[in-house]
């Protein structure tokens, strides 16, 4: 649904709720200078941290008591969080990826809607498929992920609107015309007049 959003110019990539953000100070999202966002992803602390207090340029916090394994990190999660969330706070999202790919530590810079859905690798995939021809305000949408063996898939087309089929699909449930327009007439159903 975010994708699709993307796609019709309806960006809410901005949206999120950091409550639990503090929980979980080395897997969790921080914004940087430019108000991009980057993800942190250190699930083997021993082996990540140095790295990464280096990279953020606080060689102090290797000997910080409150940082100097798991178990400390875990009872100051709060306070690394704080610290983390003010160093990122300091660069940029360039300097902070060279930065990070030099010490190797598992991040990511987290894409806005927007730039998913101008991932080329999405259309190579047809992951995003274009839409049937008609009036719409978009050309692609997002493609099922379903595939059937031998089922061709259906090319996507917009819903019908509310009452645009009222008359075909009471005439396949085995109504006829004069009984369809009694059914309309007496507004039991609606019908589209586009």
């Amino acid at each position: 649904m975010l994708v699709q959003g993307a796609l019709v110019g309806f960006d809410i990539s901005e949206l999120r709720d950091a409550r639990d953000s503090k929980q979980i100070p080395l897997a969790t999202t921080y914004r940087t200078k430019d108000e991009r966002t980057l993800l942190l992803a250190v699930l083997n602390p021993q082996k990540e941290w140095p790295g990464l207090a280096k990279a953020l340029g606080h060689e102090e916090w290797l000997t910080d008591p409150r940082f100097v394994d798991r178990a400390s990190m875990l009872a100051h999660r709060e306070a690394l969080h704080d610290l983390l969330e003010d160093a990122f706070a300091s660069e940029t999202a360039t300097e902070w990826c060279e930065r990070l790919d030099h010490a190797a530590i598992t991040y990511s810079l987290v894409s806005t809607m927007s730039e998913v859905v101008n991932d080329e690798q999405l259309y190579a995939n047809d992951i995003l498929t274009e839409m049937a021809p008609g009036e719409h305000i978009f050309a692609h949408t997002v493609n099922s992920p379903v595939w059937i063996d031998g089922v061709e898939k259906r090319v996507p087309r917009l819903a019908p609107d509310i009452g645009q089929n009222t008359r075909e699909v009471l005439t396949e449930l085995g109504y006829g015309a004069a009984e369809v327009d009694a059914i309309v007439a007496a507004g039991v159903v609606g019908e589209d007049r586009v």
